[in-house]
């Protein structure tokens, strides 16, 4: 399929991690970083959608598109989601809106740069790192005991 549209190839399961900006403001309590968490990424030709799974909340893409300057050998993949905390945690991380920025120069990538941006004034880089081609998680538990259970394989 990355062959056909000259997208990069980025679904399945990728182990990220989320550094706030120091001016972002994180409410009291709040994880002020690096936070350690998965993304799962469901690609086909005509659609992508994104879920972010950390400890204390879940994301999910609501649009997206690519984007590449001309000349530029980045594509860049844009998309807006919705943020929603685990039920603890919802009395100081309220749901939220964001946009997320990844950056690659690869087709099959095993690596990934991003920023992100929130309605909450919260702002930060990622860094993901491709785990393998699975998608069927629904938490971070999930997710962080699929990739124990590769480690230890190796």
């Amino acid at each position: 399929m990355h062959r056909l549209t000259h997208r990069p190839r980025i679904d399945g399961l990728w182990e990220i991690t989320l550094t706030p900006t120091k001016e972002s403001r994180i409410p009291e309590g709040g994880n002020r970083g690096p936070i350690p968490g998965y993304v799962v990424i469901t690609q086909s030709y005509w659609a992508l959608h994104v879920r972010q799974l950390t400890a204390e909340s879940g994301s999910a893409s609501k649009s997206f598109f690519w984007d590449q300057a001309p000349g530029d050998d980045v594509d860049r993949l844009s998309f807006l989601y919705q943020n929603d905390p685990r039920p603890e945690h919802r009395e100081r991380s309220h749901r939220h809106l964001g946009s997320c920025s990844l950056n690659t120069t690869r087709l099959l990538p095993e690596l990934i740069h991003g920023t992100y941006f929130t309605d909450r004034y919260t702002q930060g880089e990622m860094e993901l790192r491709l785990v393998d081609r699975t998608k069927g998680y629904t938490s971070f538990r999930e997710a962080a005991d699929h990739t124990e259970q590769l480690r230890r394989r190796q």
